[in-house]
Parts: structure tokens; sequence; C-alpha cells
């Protein structure tokens, strides 16, 4: 069973990371006042915070084991670089929740597509790279460190 949860919590982070620069990308059009896309860029928007929400969940069913088995057991002892490193990845995702909060909040009460002022648009399309940056870097983390020790099965 843990197995199956490590797997489909590196798989539901990397659609994240793809559903993001999808996201990322659709709102970078609003730049250049390419308003037509908007239903197809909140579409992304709110996948990215379904995802999220469902990747929290399984990675809350994957830590018990994490923090015994792997964390306490390996990586503190001998690795605490990558545990460090794995800390790190933690952190990076508490910003894209906030960045995908306030995308959320902005798309709901302020969309740009509709207020079409520059300086919301330009802080919707930085969270939005933003987000996908952060994602892919922790991303690239989680499976780096998932490669140096396995949760035992």
């Amino acid at each position: 069973m843990d197995r199956f949860l490590l797997v489909t919590h590196g798989l539901v982070a990397a659609l994240l990371a793809g559903v993001l620069v999808h996201e990322a990308v659709w709102s970078s059009r609003y730049l250049r006042g390419g308003f037509a896309s908007a239903p197809r860029e909140r579409w992304f928007l709110r996948l990215a915070g379904g995802l999220f929400f469902i990747n929290f969940l399984v990675g809350c069913l994957v830590y018990p084991t994490y923090k015994v088995h792997v964390r306490g057991a390996y990586l503190d002892l001998h690795r605490p670089d990558i545990a460090r490193l794995f800390d790190i990845k933690e952190h990076l995702l508490a910003w894209v929740l906030a960045t995908v909060i306030a995308l959320l909040l902005l798309d709901r009460f302020a969309p740009p597509a509709r207020h079409r002022q520059r300086l919301l648009i330009g802080l919707y399309c930085g969270l939005s790279t933003g987000s996908a940056v952060l994602v892919i870097v922790a991303v690239a983390i989680g499976l780096l460190t998932a490669t140096f020790e396995g949760l035992p099965l």
C-alpha cells in the first residue's frame, strides 16, 4: 500500500506541475490582451487547486511511514543533506499553496479577463509563473529524495 501511495503521490505531483505550467502559459496571453483563453486558463487553475488538495491528502497518508522508516531510520542518520532538501521542498510547496489560493481568490473576486488592469494582470501572471516554477523545483526535489531510500515494502 505504501508503494502505491508513494507512486500516486509522485504522479499527481507531476500532473500538478504540468497543469500549473499550462495555467501559466494560458494566463500569459493576458499580457498581450488575449482574453479569449480565459475559460481554459480558469479551468487549469481550478484543476490545479483540486490536484494540490488530492496530493496533500495522499502525502498525509504517506508521511507517517516516511517519517519513521525513511527519515528517522536512514536520512537523518546517513544523509542529513537530503533530509534538509525534503524540508526545503515542503516549504516551497507552502509557497505554491499560497500562490494557488491567491490566484483562486483573484480569479473569483477580480478576474483579469473582466477587469483588464495592467497591474492586476501583471500580478496574476507573476503568481501563475511563480507557482509553476516552484512546483517544478519541488517535484524535482521530491523525486530526488525518493531515490535515496524508498519506503519499506
